[in-house]
């Protein structure tokens, strides 16, 4: 796993999908969907990417995130923790 995660969450969806999120010291907090493919594609790629946000690259506030987190029923004490600006923990 990447050492530069501080915190890292996932969640498993429906229809193969992924979500995880959390805070990354390179780029604050992240989301990212998945769907995993039930076999690569021609490029051999096992997954595609349906979200993939953060703080650093993408132009995403903390009201952005949290309505992410809440469309994805994530826990509401880490979108509390995003909407008072802190690091998700």
């Amino acid at each position: 796993m990447d050492t530069n995660y501080v915190s890292h969450y996932t969640k498993k969806l429906e229809r193969g999908r992924e979500i995880s999120y959390g805070f990354h010291k390179n780029y604050g907090n992240f989301i990212r969907v998945i769907k995993r493919l039930e076999k690569p594609d021609s490029n051999g790629n096992t997954e595609i990417d349906l979200v993939n946000l953060n703080y650093q690259l993408h132009v995403m506030s903390d009201r952005m995130m949290a309505e992410l987190m809440t469309a994805y029923d994530l826990p509401q004490c880490h979108i509390d923790q995003v909407l008072a600006g802190k690091v998700i923990s």
